[in-house]
């Protein structure tokens, strides 16, 4: 009878759904209300926070948010929100009240190093998507893009980000780095999204359940956002899900060579039910296979280059890929004709022992790849034919298929 009605929700539900499987659970209704943000986005003005003795510090501020737009500033202190002094508020109670209904205000009062006196600033709320994707131009010639996770708006700002890198290097452009390690996954339809990207034809994922509606098929549509310069997938063991989708697809269609660890192995798609106390249930309902027909869950994706086991270092890696150690064996024909058999699935993911982290190794190697066409080839595909068709389009010239690129050693020195 003292039990809160949260308390209830939560144990009725968890009894339910705790022997289906370790994807499947409950949100409550505060849970809920975030992991809606994190998918969808929310009603904000585009910064993030951290408390401090004076109020709230502003670490950084999103691209094309009401925040920008207003002139706040990285490191300024709000003091006052809509009149309430902000010192000594909860983080939590901080974002509620600068988030709220998509085009009310909310009025800040800022402290600013440079101004004597403190600014008042009015910012309208709009619809925020945090950001997922972030970029840069690494070693003057390689599109680095980082993906933390798969929410409404990462295939749209991935799509805008791989032009901005063509835009500005043009033809120094030699190819994109793209870092999906810790990236837990989200949403699977923009995990689709973002391997369509990259893929002109083909198939990209199947998925298959019990329910009629989960055997899902996903296949490319004719475009390639990268114009097919080469590209390297950077994996470890928290690569999960949606990132596990990226991985696999752009394997299969060697459209990238896939460096570091085997992946996390989550290869489930769920179903997020909305409750009428603002709740979540969320359903494990199908599995999904990569193009060439391997089940990911329980195994993963095993990069064509491992960084981790007995690898000793950059030089190790690439004289190993020189040798045809590299690339990794398929998974595709070992798991249809093996079947699921756990001691099999264990034995396999032990070829490239997963790793949590950011080694500089996988930044090492990638570029290594992105300035040795051939050295790219061979990772991409052990087929004599496919490093003729680089070497040969290097020759000629053809920037689409291999940039013309110079000859080079093996190593190169909370939101609201």
């Amino acid at each position: 009878a003292d039990t809160d009605a949260e308390g209830l929700y939560e144990a009725v539900f968890d009894g339910m759904i705790t022997r289906l499987d370790r994807f499947s659970r409950y949100a409550g209704r505060d849970l809920a209300l975030e992991n809606r943000a994190s998918r969808d986005g929310f009603g904000g003005i585009g910064v993030r926070i951290r408390v401090v003795d004076e109020g709230v510090k502003i670490l950084s501020i999103m691209e094309n948010t009401p925040a920008q737009d207003s002139g706040l500033k990285v490191d300024d202190i709000v003091t006052d929100i809509d009149g309430v002094s902000a010192a000594g508020l909860s983080q939590r109670d901080i974002v509620r009240r600068l988030r709220g209904p998509i085009r009310s205000k909310v009025n800040l009062l800022v402290k600013r190093a440079t101004e004597p006196e403190k600014l008042p600033i009015s910012v309208t709320r709009a619809l925020v998507v945090p950001q997922t994707v972030e970029f840069r131009i690494d070693d003057h010639s390689i599109g680095y893009v980082r993906v933390t996770n798969f929410n409404q708006g990462t295939a749209r700002t991935l799509r805008d980000r791989l032009k901005l890198a063509r835009r500005e290097l043009g033809d120094k452009l030699l190819g994109f780095i793209l870092d999906l390690r810790g990236n837990p996954g989200g949403l699977l339809d923009q995990g689709v999204e973002v391997a369509d990207l990259f893929v002109r034809k083909g198939q990209i994922l199947t998925t298959d359940g019990r329910h009629p509606d989960s055997h899902q098929v996903f296949d490319a549509d004719a475009d390639d956002v990268a114009e097919g310069l080469p590209v390297v997938v950077l994996l470890d063991g928290g690569s999960a899900s949606a990132a596990e989708i990226v991985a696999a697809a752009l394997q299969d269609a060697e459209r990238a060579v896939l460096v570091g660890t085997n992946t996390f192995g989550k290869g489930t798609v769920q179903t997020v039910l909305r409750l009428p106390n603002e709740g979540e249930l969320t359903l494990t309902w199908a599995n999904f296979h990569a193009p060439s027909g391997y089940a990911l869950n329980a195994l993963g994706v095993m990069p064509n280059v491992c960084t981790s086991g007995d690898v000793k270092g950059v030089d190790d890696v690439l004289l190993r890929l020189q040798r045809g150690e590299f690339p990794l064996r398929h998974y595709g024909a070992d798991i249809i004709a093996g079947g699921n058999d756990p001691a099999q699935l264990a034995s396999l993911r032990e070829q490239c022992p997963r790793r949590d982290g950011e080694p500089e190794i996988d930044l090492e190697v990638a570029r290594a790849l992105l300035r040795n066409a051939n050295l790219y080839a061979r990772a991409l595909d052990t087929s004599p034919d496919t490093v003729a068709v680089h070497q040969e389009a290097q020759s000629k010239g053809d920037k689409a298929a291999c940039p013309s690129q110079p000859s080079v050693p093996l190593t190169q020195p909370g939101s609201c």
